[in-house]
């Protein structure tokens, strides 16, 4: 049964949802939900749910409340993670002409269909990805993994599906203990690995033949935003002469670049550093960082994407091909 919406101060009223609906957006809203790709999945299950349990009689209007989160769900979680409102795009072309015969059927069904062919091919990109990636590394090579990203475990997950033995480094990352979940889930794959700290990976990338690391969001002139530290590692890859791979599905391609707009950079405070011997530490005395921060362009070898390995000023035509809008 619908229950009543959540409270979204600053907007309008937005329609009720039923109940397992709202716990899967309150979830992703509240930052429970990490990854992009997992938050799409849910956010397609949402609305399914909310189409299949909807009380309405009419299609029409049953589509203007599924419209109505899709828009809010775009400027909230989609600011942050321009993936969610490109997957929310794609899922949703078409719903005002499904919903033109006012059958509430007909709407649930293009849903249905919408996500199911949507999460097929999200889920056959990481494949492709993930084999282009294990292609380019070697046996017995050393790569570096920065802070977490699944697409950079799928890749090396399927390297070792194709008895590749790989040394991998793993610096903490510490900004956002980034390291500690990589070690977890690779640690079945069999591979060597060390992990260490963030200040030696200068000294660490020597050994290495490649650097993998992941994506928030893509920008129109070819660079990419995510975790601080990465461009650091992206420096420091370049100096040694160490190739710089950046496994990612063009969803996260951010169009408001191309605008100039860019997504907006906040600053968190860290929470892994201890400080008893100082506490309660001065005020003047800040333990911070950004969210995020910007690699450019001239830093990348190249992107790792379901279309094949692309060079940083390919990618705003391949994502433009993607959504239609070359």
């Amino acid at each position: 049964m619908p229950i009543a919406p959540l409270s979204v101060p600053g907007t309008t009223r937005l329609p009720a949802l039923p109940a397992r609906a709202e716990e899967i957006l309150l979830k992703i809203l509240t930052g429970e939900v990490l990854g992009a790709s997992h938050s799409i999945r849910l956010i397609n299950q949402a609305f399914c749910i909310q189409a299949d349990e909807s009380q309405e009689a009419s299609g029409l209007v049953l589509a203007s409340h599924v419209r109505q989160w899709a828009d809010y769900l775009v400027q909230t979680r989609g600011a942050l993670s321009p993936a969610v409102g490109n997957a929310i795009h794609l899922v949703l072309r078409g719903l005002e002409k499904a919903s033109s015969s006012d059958m509430v059927e007909d709407v649930r069904t293009f849903l249905h269909i919408q996500v199911e062919t949507y999460n097929r091919r999200s889920i056959e990109n990481v494949q492709k990805i993930a084999q282009i990636g294990a292609n380019l590394l070697a046996d017995g090579q050393a790569v570096m993994a920065y802070d977490y990203s699944s697409s950079v475990t799928q890749v090396l997950y399927r390297a070792a599906e194709n008895g590749k033995h790989l040394k991998l480094v793993i610096p903490e990352s510490r900004a956002l203990n980034g390291g500690l979940p990589i070690l977890r889930e690779i640690l079945p794959f069999g591979h060597d690995v060390l992990f260490t700290v963030d200040a030696a990976m200068g000294q660490e990338l020597k050994s290495c033949q490649a650097v993998l690391v992941g994506a928030e969001s893509l920008t129109a002139e070819g660079g990419f935003w995510t975790t601080v530290g990465t461009c650091s590692a992206a420096i420091l890859a370049q100096y040694h002469r160490v190739p710089f791979y950046v496994p990612t599905e063009l969803i996260k391609f951010d169009l408001r670049s191309g605008m100039g707009i860019y997504r907006k950079v906040e600053r968190v405070h860290l929470s892994l550093f201890d400080f008893q011997d100082l506490a309660p530490l001065l005020k003047r005395v800040k333990v911070e960082c950004d969210d995020l921060e910007y690699t450019p362009r001239e830093l990348v070898t190249a992107y790792i994407t379901e279309q094949g390995l692309l060079p940083p000023e390919a990618m705003f035509g391949e994502f433009q091909k993607m959504v239609g809008t070359e």
